[in-house]
């Protein structure tokens, strides 16, 4: 029953990181509300791909964290924290694919008239989607961290996943510093590829059973 489990959580894990790859690969850049209704139908579907894709993630994760598990139950915290960054960015996706498209499509005859009071509402929009993408990053990089020390401490012939997932955090640091804009479209599609091979190298490694043997 385990190993058919961590079979289907493993490809449930590789399903939701094609489908968050085909998300950034067709993502499209938006401006102004004239821009914004061009790209209308991309920006929905990509948007709706995307939210698409975190139940299986979800449920890919629920089988990392229980074949993780250990006496610190630190696997069930990274799942929680995972859960959590989700829901920000159900929000991220929400706000700016769906809801910012379908205001401005039933606004855009009034924009002109009124971009006194429309062109604020669209800014406080955006701004929820920066504060909400920013929370799904942290809370993504911590939870591979707990994930990764957990494949080093107890998988030493995994070490190589849990090592890259170490990098991911002091690279995210440096990169701040750095003033690297994370949630440009560019460098959130270099955030989430990057996410997306610790995810689909762990989901692999978890198909094939490498996580079963006991945990002491």
């Amino acid at each position: 029953m385990t190993k058919r489990f961590n079979k289907i959580a493993s490809l449930c894990l590789m399903i939701g990181c094609l489908m968050l790859v085909a998300t950034m690969v067709l993502h499209p850049s938006g401006g102004n509300a004239k821009e914004i209704l061009h790209i209308y139908n991309l920006a929905v579907g990509t948007h709706s791909l995307a939210i698409a894709s975190l139940p299986f993630l979800v449920f890919g994760f629920l089988g990392l964290s229980q074949s993780l598990l250990s006496p610190s139950k630190l696997s069930i915290f990274a799942f929680i924290v995972i859960c959590f960054s989700f829901m920000a960015g159900v929000m991220a996706a929400a706000m700016n694919g769906l809801v910012l498209p379908f205001f401005v499509k039933s606004n855009i005859d009034n924009f002109e008239q009124h971009q006194d009071i429309l062109s604020p509402i669209v800014s406080y929009g955006l701004k929820i989607n920066l504060v909400m993408d920013y929370i799904l990053i942290v809370g993504l990089l911590a939870a591979i961290s707990g994930y990764s020390f957990l494949i080093v401490k107890y998988h030493k012939n995994l070490n190589w996943i849990g090592y890259l997932g170490f990098s991911l955090l002091p690279i995210a640091i440096l990169a701040a510093f750095l003033n690297f804009n994370f949630t440009s479209v560019s460098g959130f599609r270099l955030f989430v590829f990057v996410i997306v091979t610790w995810i689909f190298s762990a989901g692999n490694a978890l198909g094939k059973g490498k996580f079963e043997q006991e945990i002491i």
